[in-house]
Formats: C-alpha cells, sequence, structure tokens
C-alpha cells in the first residue's frame, strides 16, 4: 500500500507520483475529449430522423413544388424570349417592307411632280397643282428617309 511520505526506490516520495498520476489523468481526458469534439465537428456526421418522417416528407413535397414552380419560371422565360425574337423578326420585315413600299411612293410622287409641272408649263393646271404635288412628294421623301434610318 502506498501512503504518504513513503520513499520510492528512486529516492522520491510517493505523493509527487500520485499527485502526477492526477495531474497527468485530467490532460489525458481533456485531450481526449478535444479530439472527439474536433472529429466530430470536421469528420463527417450522420444524422436520421426517421421518426420525422411526416415532416420529412412535406418537406420533400415543398421543395419539389418549389423544383416545379422554377422549371415554370422558366419555361416561361424561354417563351417571352421567343415571342420577342419573333415580333422583333415581324417588325423588321414590315419595316423592310414599308420602306421598299415608301421608295416606289417616291418614284411614283417624282413622276407625278414632273407630269404637273410640264402641265403647268402648258397651261393645262394651275400653280395649286404643282404646289400640291411638290408638298406630297416632300412628305413621302421625308417618311422614306426616316423609314431607311
Amino acid at each position: 500500500m502506498i501512503t504518504k511520505g513513503s520513499a520510492l526506490p528512486s529516492g522520491r516520495v510517493k505523493s509527487v507520483c500520485i499527485r502526477q498520476l492526477f495531474f497527468r489523468i485530467p490532460y489525458f481526458v481533456l485531450k481526449v475529449r478535444i479530439m472527439k469534439s474536433l472529429l466530430s465537428f470536421l469528420g463527417p456526421a450522420v444524422k436520421w430522423d426517421i421518426f420525422n418522417y411526416g415532416r420529412l416528407k412535406n418537406q420533400i413535397r415543398a421543395q419539389d413544388a418549389r423544383f416545379e414552380q422554377a422549371i415554370m419560371q422558366y419555361q416561361q422565360v424561354v417563351l417571352d424570349a421567343a415571342r420577342e425574337v419573333e415580333d422583333a423578326m415581324t417588325a423588321f420585315q414590315q419595316t423592310r417592307e414599308q420602306t421598299e413600299f415608301l421608295g416606289k411612293s417616291v418614284t411614283a410622287s417624282r413622276r407625278a411632280a414632273e407630269i404637273s409641272r410640264l402641265q403647268y408649263r402648258e397651261g393645262v393646271v394651275d400653280y395649286q397643282r404643282v404646289f400640291d404635288t411638290d408638298r406630297y412628294l416632300t412628305s413621302q421623301e421625308d417618311a422614306y428617309i426616316k423609314a431607311k434610318g
């Protein structure tokens, strides 16, 4: 039996060994606890909520609903983009056709202005007819230049 004050073969007192033993045990336990907490913090963890099956099932349904909503929003964005592209193509084609028609209109207005000037020189029409055809020609040329860009 070890008693306080009895000497060891090395010449040390047994109480010193007991103190060292008690100081080393808490350090070892503390070290093990820290390592366990670090491993549980850094390492993989498994959590199994088997008793919360209904809640998990409802969470899955909610996530599925959010996913379906995101898909619907994506499809709507794609459809809107396709509609915008089609509208732009249609507008471009209509602008092109309008420019072509305005070009033909300018050509016809020039011919009408020439005819009205010729008729005025020959005394067939008054100057008001020449003035009106020139004004119409000018408006058609303005519209053609605006449409052509």
